[in-house]
């Protein structure tokens, strides 16, 4: 794990001209610009809505399980 990790750091501190824009890559006057901004926006915004929706059902069916397991105990436990 943390060989990976400092690789990782190795990987993106040691290339940062792989972040830059490619050589004869359109930068101005394109008309795809705003439209990835808005992709993005729109990509992150319903990943995170679904990211919440996922860790609303497991915390969900964990309370439920919690629930349950306390409606199984019997009477005569010592707790």
């Amino acid at each position: 794990m943390r060989r990976s990790l400092i690789l990782g750091g190795v990987w993106v501190i040691g290339f940062p001209e792989l972040a830059l824009a490619a050589e004869g890559a359109p930068t101005t006057g394109s008309w795809i610009g705003p439209f990835t901004v808005i992709a993005a926006g729109l990509g992150m915004a319903i990943a995170a809505g679904l990211c919440g929706l996922g860790q609303g059902r497991a915390v969900a069916a964990a309370v439920e399980a919690m629930a349950v397991n306390l409606v199984r105990r019997p009477a005569s436990s010592s707790r």
